[in-house]
């Protein structure tokens, strides 16, 4: 082949795949699963054409803190109607993607430590993995909401399906604990900007969500292997993000109803 664009199945098997491609003088670009990085410095000591394109999920998490902030209001007077119970502390529950999968801990966690860095106080209800899956999110909200959903005051969720799950469940049942069900009982936050998505977040229901530019990124992989066959190299000109010399980063953007076009 000319060039490669792998997704694999497991991050954590890039390793064999990448000793095999370090062997041919071609373009190799993983995406969607980030590899690591030891293995991609080991590949590219043989073959220096192997790079990464995906999301920056720490500026994903940033992002989702930013709105949270934006309702919340300044770390020292949160606003009431989000800090329901008035102790100044946000009582937050996390869904998290695929166990695993590079963007599932870090933008949790990037956004737990933007929200604590601003001087936040952050309280973990509960933390879990619903694979990206709206219906697996909506089954788990069950027995979330059975022993949480009096104290949550903030959702964090790794994608937009797992957050419309959670909306899915409250939506269909009003009744799962005292709540006045004609909005939703507390702020949701998702990533991804799907078309769904989108549309809950016109609908008042999703709070915010992170747009994925999956265009961009495919985009970015394919110009990353006419830089590669046209000068050998990367050049300055090259119009996205390195975070470093293999690693390329495609920036998304914080949408909320009020930033909705």
């Amino acid at each position: 082949p000319k060039m490669m664009f792998i997704n694999p199945v497991d991050r954590l098997s890039s390793g064999a795949i990448i000793d095999k491609v370090s062997t041919k003088d071609i373009p190799v670009v993983f995406f969607n699963r980030q590899p690591l990085d030891q293995d991609m410095i080991r590949g590219r000591k043989n073959n220096n054409k192997i790079f990464y394109v995906g999301t920056d999920p720490n500026f994903e998490g940033k992002a989702q803190a930013k709105m949270v902030e934006n309702l919340f209001g300044t770390s020292s007077s949160l606003n009431p109607l989000y800090d329901k119970n008035g102790d100044g502390i946000i009582q937050t529950v996390l869904i998290k993607g695929e166990i695993g999968h590079q963007d599932s801990e870090k933008r949790s966690k990037a956004a737990m430590e933007a929200l604590k860095n601003d001087g936040y106080q952050i309280e973990t209800l509960y933390s879990t993995y619903c694979n990206w899956s709206r219906s697996l999110a909506k089954d788990n909200s069950k027995e979330i909401m059975k022993k949480y959903g009096k104290d949550i005051e903030l959702i964090l969720c790794n994608n937009d399906d797992m957050a419309l799950g959670v909306i899915d469940y409250l939506l269909s049942n009003e009744n799962a604990f005292e709540w006045e069900g004609e909005s939703l009982p507390f702020p949701i936050f998702g990533v991804d900007g799907t078309t769904v998505g989108l549309e809950y977040v016109r609908k008042g229901l999703l709070s915010g969500t992170v747009k994925n530019e999956s265009h961009r990124q495919a985009v970015a992989c394919v110009r990353i292997v006419e830089e590669i066959q046209k000068y050998g190299k990367i050049t300055e000109s090259f119009p996205y993000h390195m975070a470093n010399e293999y690693t390329i980063y495609v920036e998304g953007s914080a949408i909320t109803k009020e930033n909705l076009l």
